[in-house]
Parts: C-alpha cells; sequence; structure tokens
C-alpha cells in the first residue's frame, strides 16, 4: 500500500483555510444540535440519543487499535458489512471499530453485525473532537465508505501517521465540481489520503481531475457487486399457510415522493385487468412511513410493522419497518428501484437483480451510474419515468413470462461478471492477509 508519510507541511495557505473551515464548524454547532434535535421529532427518535459522542465523548471499545470504519447511513454500512465480514472470514478475532452519521446506519450495522465491532457515532469534523475519537479508538488503519470526507478527520490521522484510504470511493460530476469551488481545502486533504479504491474509470478519472495521483488510485471495483448468493438468503415468513404461486407480485423498493403516486397509478391501472397483483411498498425514509400509510389506507394493506399476513383479499404489502427489504425481494417477480424518478440519485438495484428479478429506473441514477447503466446495457433495467411506463413495462412482463425471465437472468450475468471488489479492496489496503 502507498505510504501517506513522506510528509511535507502544509502551507500557510493550507493552514489558513483548514482554521477558517474548523472555526466555521464551531460557529455552526448550534445548528446542528438543532437539527438533530428537530430530526428526532420529525424522522427519527434515534437521533436525539447519544449526542456526546458528535463531540468525540464515547465509550471506549473493549479492545484499542485494529481498523476505524466509517459510514454514512444504511447504503454504506451494507458495502463496509461486507468488507468486514470477509475480514472476519480471515480473522475471527479482527478489532473494528464502525462509526456512522445517522442512526438508521447505526440500527442497520447492529441488524447485520451485532456486537462484533464496536459502533459509535462520528464526531462533528473539529480538531479537538476528531483527536478524542482517535485517541479512544487508537486505529492502526482508517477507512472511509465511498464519498464522505472530512478534512480534520484525515488531517489528524496524517499528523499521527495513521493511514487513512477511501474504500469503494465514488466522485460524480456533481461532486467533483463543488470540491473544486473550495480546492484550497480539498487538495491538501486529499494529498493526505494513503489510498483511494475506486469503484469505476469515471471515479477513477475524476479523482485524477481532482489531483490525486496514480500512486493513490486503484480500480477495485464496485463492492456493491459482490453479493451473498440468494441460496443463502432466507425471505420474510409473511405468508403465512397463503402461497404467493398463484399472485404476481410487484415490489416498489426505496420509494420518495412522488414516487408512490407513479407506482399506485401504475397498480390502479394493471389491477383491472390482473386481480392477482400484490404490491410490495416500501418507502426509503421512515419518517414517512405514516404519510405513505394514509396515502394508501383505501387498500386492502398487510403491515410489517403488525406482522400482518398476507391473504388472498390483500393488495399491498406496506413494508414499514427497517432493514428487512432483502427479504422482501425474494417473494418479488419484478421491482422498481426508487429514488431515479425523484431526483435522488437511484438506490442499488443489484440486490433485487440478484435474485434475477428485472427491475425498472427512472433517469436519475447519477449515485450508481456505473451499476445502473452496466445493468441497462444487459437488458436488467428498463427505464421508466411515469405511471404510464411502469404499467407498460409491468404488462409486458406479465403478457411475455419469458422475457421477464430472460431480464432476470441478465441482472445475475452481470453481477457474476463483476464481483470481487472486496477481495481486490484487501489486497490493495494489505488487509487480506489473516493476521490483521
Amino acid at each position: 500500500m502507498q505510504s501517506q508519510h513522506q510528509q511535507r507541511p502544509d502551507t500557510l495557505i493550507q493552514q489558513l483555510s483548514l482554521g477558517a473551515y474548523s472555526i466555521f464548524t464551531l460557529l455552526l454547532i448550534p445548528l446542528l444540535v438543532c437539527q438533530l434535535l428537530i430530526r428526532s421529532v420529525t424522522r427519527f427518535s434515534g437521533y436525539r440519543f447519544r449526542i456526546k459522542e458528535r463531540f468525540g465523548f464515547m465509550p471506549k471499545p473493549s479492545q484499542c487499535g485494529g481498523l476505524l470504519i466509517h459510514c454514512v447511513s444504511v447504503g454504506e454500512v451494507v458495502v463496509a458489512c461486507r468488507l468486514i465480514e470477509s475480514l472476519f472470514a480471515k480473522n475471527p478475532n479482527a478489532v473494528i471499530t464502525v462509526t456512522t452519521t445517522t442512526p438508521t446506519g447505526s440500527e442497520r450495522l447492529l441488524q447485520l453485525l451485532g456486537k462484533r465491532v464496536h459502533h459509535c457515532y462520528i464526531p462533528y469534523d473539529m480538531p479537538f473532537a476528531m483527536k478524542r475519537l482517535i485517541n479512544c479508538v487508537q486505529p492502526s488503519q482508517v477507512l472511509v465508505t465511498e464519498v464522505e470526507l472530512w478534512p480534520n478527520l484525515v488531517n489528524t490521522c496524517w499528523q499521527r501517521q495513521i493511514p487513512i484510504s477511501i474504500i469503494n470511493a465514488r466522485m460524480t460530476e456533481r461532486s467533483a465540481e463543488r470540491y473544486k469551488k473550495i480546492h484550497l481545502l480539498f487538495t491538501p486533504m486529499l494529498q493526505k489520503l494513503s489510498h483511494i479504491c475506486v469503484q469505476s474509470q469515471r471515479d477513477y478519472e475524476q479523482y485524477q481531475r481532482l489531483g490525486a495521483s496514480e500512486q493513490q488510485l486503484t480500480l477495485t471495483q464496485n463492492i456493491k457487486f459482490d453479493l451473498t448468493p440468494p441460496s443463502l438468503q432466507k425471505p420474510l415468513d409473511i405468508v403465512g399457510t397463503h402461497t404467493l404461486n398463484q399472485r404476481v407480485v410487484f415490489i416498489a423498493a426505496s420509494t420518495h415522493d412522488p414516487e408512490e403516486e407513479a407506482v399506485l397509478g401504475a397498480f390502479d391501472s394493471l389491477k383491472t385487468q390482473y386481480p392477482n397483483l400484490l404490491l410490495i411498498l416500501v418507502p426509503r425514509h421512515p419518517q414517512r412511513f405514516d404519510i405513505v400509510a394514509k396515502r394508501i389506507s383505501h387498500y386492502r394493506v398487510a403491515k410489517l410493522s403488525q406482522s400482518d399476513v398476507i391473504s388472498d383479499n390483500t393488495e399491498i404489502l406496506f413494508g414499514d419497518t427497517l432493514g428487512q427489504l432483502n427479504q422482501l425481494y425474494p417473494l418479488a417477480d419484478f421491482a422498481f428501484i426508487g429514488g431515479s424518478i425523484a431526483p435522488k440519485g437511484g438506490h442499488n438495484p443489484l440486490e433485487a437483480c440478484i435474485h434475477g428479478i428485472p427491475c425498472m429506473m427512472g433517469s436519475h441514477v447519477y449515485n450508481n451510474p456505473y451499476i445502473c447503466h452496466t445493468l441497462a446495457e444487459n437488458g436488467a433495467i428498463t427505464w421508466v419515468n411515469t405511471a404510464d411506463d411502469i404499467t407498460r413495462c409491468i404488462s409486458q412482463w406479465i403478457k411475455t413470462p419469458a422475457l421477464c425471465q430472460q431480464q432476470g437472468q441478465a441482472g445475475i450475468k452481470t453481477i457474476q461478471e463483476n464481483t470481487g471488489a472486496v477481495e481486490n479492496t484487501l489486497q490493495c489496503l494489505g488487509l487480506a492477509s489473516p493476521s490483521i
């Protein structure tokens, strides 16, 4: 692994830029705390707990050292957990601390790994808070998942000669343009990174344009392609003694406003012709569960949160719980992946595709462009932007089961052709040895 420790001191301008950023962050603290409290009321109560960790006051791990891995929220946690599971397979006694930004990320980490890792929230990016974090955990190496970079975290690790790298790194054109505007802050931070393991050639080139050297960059591919085989995944038991064999099941996953409107519009158009159609509707954010529940109250609904069992009369299964989406995909015949008609960048379609499910997505897929366009080129994704588009696509799949199966198999084949990113990343960072 490329060493970062042939250190040159920051120039005066770089020191002033980092100092100005730190002062600005400090001035924002009252607003950031208020934001947490507001989110605890409007979104998720977990935001108001363990606030002292946001300032670097956190419980000391039972064992210090090892890896510190930072994730923002649920998506990054899932990526990190694939890497962590591989590390534990090589060394069951590996010491790993994971930080998250959101409480939903924290909950997902607990579901996936339990107490096998230590967890705390990432502090606000102030020098004293980041120093407390590093003093507490005493990591031998720090990994940041995907995109979130904090100047004081990077600088603290650099000053202490602790390698800090980005794994599964992505860099959209939109993010690159933003970073260019703060180049006095961003460029020195980029140069202090030990390594950047990027998802795709596009990300490699974007980081190069921002000033990363070839020695820092490795194209390791996208960890999201390294999925657990369906044979090892257990579907959610919500059918009871009822069978879904006679139902056509359409899942709308990780939806945002106004995507539920488009999905329900398509569902209304289709259910008169296909009365055995069952919709599984899973909004992305828990704070919207009640809003969406009101929108579908005139349908015959079974709710996951109430352990309702699907019956012959059920029209919609409402996924109003966290962390169970992957157990719902095996029940479905085809899927719409949210955040793509709504301009949110598109959520990950691979977890549906691994089950041989053909997918629909809107045009907003800038968060996962390589994944989505590769799947689309291979025939696993159909682009839709309206309720009419969704209606036509589903109708075609129902009328032509061979086409539905063909597109589903195209997704599986695409995943198989792109696996290996976890092992590539471990090799790149010197973590492939069982002795870590």
